[in-house]
């Protein structure tokens, strides 16, 4: 009988999981890839153009807060991005704590858009909170 064995993103050789994520968007990488092993993360951290990403733009997405973790651990482990635009999502309050955790720890973005997320003053207070801790980031879309 003869094992046929399914390979899988975890079991791959490197290189062959470069050339799949040389086919993935931002987006892809961040929401799909991040987070799946610590071989995956280990992967990503070695991924030349993952390094460079600077600026994300996610608007328009329909993003709601059980969706933003993925996005939450890359801003979370980025050390290159300057710029995360999350326009006319639906993150609200609970999601906006999540990026506000971020940003404590987080101290490379200069930007972040929250246009239109239903995000009211109790997730605003979040970001209030971040920003006593880092001092870089310019929040823009919320009455800070």
């Amino acid at each position: 009988m003869v094992d046929h064995k399914t390979p899988s993103l975890i079991t791959l050789p490197i290189e062959l999981t470069y050339r799949i994520m040389d086919n993935l968007d931002a987006e892809a990488l961040c929401c799909s890839f991040r987070d799946v092993s610590t071989r995956t993360n280990a992967i990503m951290d070695t991924y030349e153009p993952y390094k460079r990403m600077s600026k994300l733009k996610f608007c328009f997405r329909g993003i709601r807060t059980n969706e933003v973790e993925p996005l939450v651990a890359a801003l979370k482990a980025s050390s290159t991005l300057t710029e995360l635009k999350l326009d006319y999502n639906k993150i609200s309050d609970q999601g906006a704590q999540y990026f506000a955790d971020a940003l404590k720890v987080n101290m490379t973005l200069k930007l972040l858009e929250l246009y239109s997320n239903n995000i009211d003053h109790a997730g605003e207070l979040h970001f209030k909170e971040a920003l006593k801790v880092n001092n870089v980031v310019k929040i823009k879309g919320l009455s800070l």
